[in-house]
Order: structure tokens, then C-alpha cells, then sequence
């Protein structure tokens, strides 16, 4: 069964649109640049079967409205906290691929309550990213401090 599109007003006053599915913990799916949620579909699939799985249309993509022409990763995060506000959601397990793993860092320094856990996916951290993690630096103290390889080390999971 293909999931319903579904559409939020955020704060900012985009409208943003996201495929939701299943039941269970709350997941939520960013693509990567120049993508939408279509890229899960097959992950939404399985997913669902075990999570209440978000998957966005990040403002100026898919079926979201654009945002305006200077608009930043931290706003593209405020836009996500509508979305995830306006879903019910008061915490969920954040999965970024590429440039959506970019946005779920930046997310999780501004609304870290609303983390669970977080699941990047072929993703950049900064100069030495999650490597310094436990250590001192700008980028290094934006970064959770508990990070933890899955899979065959193509992402980190922080949280529990």
C-alpha cells in the first residue's frame, strides 16, 4: 500500500509535505540533496511494519513549498520541528541520508530532546566529524558525544 502524502504548516510558514506509515516508534527519513521522500519508499515499506515512520519533502523539494532564497540548515532544522510537532511526535529516531544525515546533526544540536537516536547514512560530519566527538572544537562539541558504529561503518548511531 503507498502511503498517503500528508501536508504541515511550519512555524516558518512553509508547507511541507511528508509520506507517514506503520505504528511503533517514532522514525523519521531525510533524503538527500535534491531528493524527496519517494527514495524510501521501499524503506518505508519494512520499516513500517516495526516504526510510525516520517518520511519529509524537505522545503524546496518534492511536493514542499520553496523556501526562500537564503535559507539555512538551521532554518531547514526549525522546519523540520514543525513538521515533527505538527505530526504528534514528541521524540523520534532520526535517519539522514547524505545531505538529510547533514540536517540530523544540525537538528539534533537545536532540539536534542526531540532525538531519540540518530542513524547517518553516507554523511559529512565536518572536518573530523564524528572522530572527534569526545573531544574538544567547535564542530566536535556540536556533535553527541555517544557514537557508535552499525552496520559495516557506513553510519554512526548517537543515543539509545
Amino acid at each position: 500500500m503507498e502511503p498517503r502524502i500528508h501536508y504541515a504548516k511550519t512555524g516558518d510558514g512553509l508547507r511541507v509535505a511528508y509520506q507517514r506509515a506503520g505504528s511503533g516508534q517514532p522514525l523519521v527519513l531525510l533524503h538527500g540533496f535534491i531528493a524527496d521522500s519517494r527514495v524510501w519508499r521501499r524503506q518505508m515499506e519494512d520499516l513500517s511494519r516495526d516504526f510510525d515512520v516520517v518520511a519529509w519533502d524537505a522545503p524546496g523539494c518534492g511536493q514542499s513549498s520553496d523556501p526562500p532564497e537564503e535559507f539555512t540548515m538551521a532554518e531547514f532544522a526549525d522546519s523540520l520541528a514543525g513538521l515533527i510537532e505538527h505530526s504528534g511526535v514528541p521524540s523520534a529516531h532520526v535517519l539522514g541520508l547524505s545531505w538529510g544525515g547533514t540536517l540530523a546533526m544540525q537538528f539534533h544540536r537545536k532540539y536534542p530532546a526531540s532525538v531519540r537516536s540518530l542513524i547517518l547514512a553516507d554523511t559529512y560530519a565536518g572536518m573530523g566529524g564524528l572522530a572527534r566527538a569526545g573531544g574538544g572544537g567547535a564542530e566536535a562539541g556540536e556533535v553527541p558525544a555517544r557514537v557508535g558504529a552499525t552496520g559495516c561503518g557506513m553510519g554512526a548511531r548517537v543515543g539509545a
